[in-house]
């Protein structure tokens, strides 16, 4: 997309300056219907959850039940950690700009933005189940179903959509901090080792 150029007097109108890949997929997104924005973003976190869900099976679980169990503790542990790592992206984005800080920048976004994406949807899955178990069966699948359908329905106004994507980042960021910093520690007690009964 260009945007058009203006001329100045009489003098030649100046190039068109080309929106930026971000700028013109914000500008698609707000041209269309609240129905398809709601279809575009249940489309992505399904797509998205399928594939994390897949690739990392065992952490997702965990992430899922510690995020259950403690939502509270997840959430006020998970604020200060989103802000952190949105910082480090953000630095890295700056830092790409430069020849030399671009080596800095690949691995500080890399991460962010592999870290972030992957405990929101952990956090729209726990949200999922969350909702749906009193009514559904209370599985990864059907919390993915729900927990898309929860956060598309708030892609009908961009406020809600941004802060229901903020709550879910904080939310998911807590748990999987709280999961990395355990060392990968069980969190269901099916999977705690039973010590031996005592010996008179």
């Amino acid at each position: 997309m260009l945007l058009s150029g203006r001329r100045v007097g009489g003098l030649a109108e100046r190039p068109a300056t080309p929106l930026s890949d971000q700028q013109a997929v914000v500008d698609f997104y707000m041209g269309v219907s609240p129905v398809v924005r709601i279809a575009l973003v249940v489309a992505a976190i399904l797509v998205v959850g399928i594939t994390v869900l897949g690739l990392l099976p065992d952490y997702s679980r965990r992430t899922i039940v510690t995020a259950r169990r403690s939502p509270v503790i997840s959430i006020l542990i998970g604020i200060p950690t989103a802000l952190v790592f949105g910082a480090l992206a953000y630095i890295g984005l700056l830092l790409s700009h430069s020849d030399i800080g671009v080596f800095f920048a690949i691995p500080l976004v890399t991460v962010c933005l592999a870290l972030l994406p992957t405990w929101a949807l952990i956090a729209i899955v726990s949200t999922g189940n969350g909702l749906s178990g009193p009514f559904l069966r209370d599985s990864v699948g059907v919390g993915l179903v729900v927990g898309a359908l929860v956060v598309g329905v708030s892609a009908v106004h961009t406020v809600t959509l941004i802060a229901v994507t903020g709550f879910v980042i904080c939310y998911g960021a807590g748990a999987g901090a709280r999961v990395f910093v355990s060392g990968g520690a069980a969190s269901d007690p099916a999977d705690r080792s039973v010590p031996p009964a005592n010996k008179i």
